[in-house]
């Protein structure tokens, strides 16, 4: 594997995680490289477009040209297509923003999402974050899908950080949640990521029977009784649901 090619990806990938500046400095001791080496990865990055220094602080930052990439991915994802929908009728049944969720290694990508006319919101802003896999509705009901043999090689590589109150750190409590997940088929997250943010996940499933996406809503910010988890674990299971049967779910039984 070419290491040059490959720590400029990760360090690409660093910079559009957080969007935002960093020294060379920083960018050497986030990945423990030495500054020349790290200073010639950002030169190479700044001459192809991808990232800019500014002019001022002579930092660097993620450039605009990165959309480009992007756009060119999400244009071949129909799944946001044939289910924007079942996110639209979520948003009206609920009133709540709603996340269409992928997996992508420890993590639930949002590919697409939709909010209540009020909130005013550019969805834009959060397609392409990322939801941890223990400590986010969408997160969780990924890994609960996953094989055993990838999970198991997944929580051996990663490190599950505190972010809230009830966050699971402990990869044996994590796989018991994914299995009552699986179980149950509706995924929660309540005061996991920071206090008083509540979410529910349920899974969307292909003509082929296999785990697409993960279609998540956020309650209202919070303590909510239960009677209003209940509504929500409901209504997204039941979208969640008919956004499967969009995809072709179920047909191979009638085969």
């Amino acid at each position: 594997m070419n290491n040059t090619l490959t720590n400029g990806l990760l360090v690409l990938e660093y910079l559009a995680n957080t969007g935002a500046a960093y020294s060379v400095s920083e960018i050497a001791a986030a990945f423990s490289l030495p500054k020349s080496h790290a200073c010639r990865l950002l030169k190479t990055l700044t001459d192809s477009g991808h990232v800019e220094q500014d002019a001022a602080t002579r930092k660097y930052r993620i450039s605009l040209k990165i959309l480009t990439l992007s756009h060119a991915c999400l244009m071949r994802l129909e799944i946001r297509t044939k289910l924007r929908p079942f996110l639209k009728k979520l948003v009206g049944t609920l009133g709540q923003p709603v996340f269409l969720q992928v997996p992508l290694e420890a993590s639930a990508l949002i590919i697409d999402a939709e909010y209540p006319d009020a909130a005013r919101t550019d969805a834009g802003l959060v397609i392409g974050g990322r939801n941890p896999i223990h400590a986010s509705a969408g997160g969780k009901l990924c890994a609960a899908h996953m094989a055993p043999e990838q999970l198991d090689a997944l929580l051996q590589s990663v490190t599950l950080e505190r972010l809230g109150e009830r966050t699971i750190t402990d990869p044996e409590l994590l796989k018991e949640e994914l299995a009552r997940i699986r179980t149950e088929g509706v995924s929660v997250m309540d005061d996991e990521r920071m206090p008083d943010l509540g979410a529910v996940a349920a899974p969307v499933f292909n003509c082929e029977e296999a785990f697409v996406a993960a279609l998540g809503v956020v309650l209202p910010q919070g303590k909510n009784p239960p009677s209003v988890w209940e509504r929500f674990k409901k209504e997204t299971m039941a979208a969640a649901d008919a956004a499967s049967y969009a995809l072709g779910y179920g047909l191979k039984r009638l085969v």
